[in-house]
């Protein structure tokens, strides 16, 4: 246990220096081509439900623990990357973290008057969050907010920092804009 809290202190003071010591936050927007969300669409991922759907390990929904450790896993602040739409959009602010290293970990795959859909990572981004995002969107068309259901995909295990197996879970999470506020 004294291990990992010193690791994860070490790990919280190196993220705070690299804050310090830069200037300007701005990560590196990206377009969908090469990310695992190119070319989904709001049924990529079969059938929706909103009721609770299926998370690909015990630990999908985060937790203070996981949301350190991916922050002392992250690169500098100019290595960054966020989903160009969900920047034009102005959505961003809705996330605790909207960037990750190797790909945004929430991104938005369609959006017109009528409604919104998102591709998410839940370990990184859960679905309260995206809900927020989706609110903001359509309040900022003076409408009302649906949810229409998510559904859910697990890729290929990746490894984490330890070398152990991480398995992730991809969200596709959709929303209409409603006629009433």
């Amino acid at each position: 246990m004294r291990v990992a809290c010193a690791a994860i202190l070490l790990s919280c003071a190196a993220v705070l220096s690299g804050c310090a010591a830069g200037g300007a936050f701005a990560p590196n927007a990206v377009a969908a081509t090469g990310m695992p969300y190119a070319g989904l669409d709001e049924n990529s991922y079969g059938p929706r439900s909103s009721a609770q759907f299926r998370a690909c390990d015990a630990d999908s929904g985060g937790g203070r623990f996981a949301s350190l450790a991916a922050a002392a896993g992250r690169p500098a602040q100019g290595l960054m990357k966020i989903d160009a739409t969900l920047q034009s959009l102005d959505l961003a602010r809705a996330f605790t973290d909207p960037t990750g290293s190797e790909h945004p970990p929430v991104a938005v795959l369609s959006h017109a008057n009528d409604g919104i859909v998102f591709w998410h990572s839940l370990r990184s981004v859960p679905l309260a969050e995206v809900t927020s995002a989706a609110k903001a969107y359509c309040t900022s068309r003076q409408r009302g907010l649906l949810y229409r259901g998510s559904a859910s995909r697990c890729p290929a295990p990746q490894r984490g920092l330890s070398g152990a197996p991480v398995v992730q879970t991809h969200v596709i999470s959709a929303f209409a804009c409603t006629g009433r506020p």
